[in-house]
C-alpha cells in the first residue's frame, strides 16, 4: 500500500510516496539504531540499503531529530 502524506508543503518531489511495513517493536529500534550508528535518518538509511544509493543524502530540511544518537558518557565530577 502507499500513501501519500495529506500534507505535502515540505516533501521533496522526488520522495512524495510513503511506504508502510509491519515488524516488530524491537526490529523497529533495531532499524533506528542502525541508521543512526550511519548517521542518517531511517529513511535515507533504506534508500541506501534496499535500493542501492550510497549517494543519497538527507534532505536538507529541518534537523534530524529522528536520528537516535547514542548519549555520550560524562565523567562524574564532584
Amino acid at each position: 500500500m502507499i500513501r501519500m502524506a495529506a500534507d505535502r508543503t515540505n516533501r521533496s518531489t522526488h520522495r512524495s510516496a510513503g511506504v508502510m511495513c509491519r515488524m516488530t517493536s524491537e526490529q523497529r529500534e533495531a532499524l533506528k539504531l542502525l541508521a543512526a550508528d550511519e548517521g542518517v535518518t531511517v529513511q535515507t538509511f533504506i534508500l541506501r540499503k534496499v535500493f542501492g544509493q550510497a549517494d543519497v543524502q538527507d534532505l536538507p530540511h529541518g534537523t534530524r531529530a529522528g536520528v537516535r544518537r547514542r548519549n555520550e558518557e560524562l565523567s562524574m565530577t564532584g
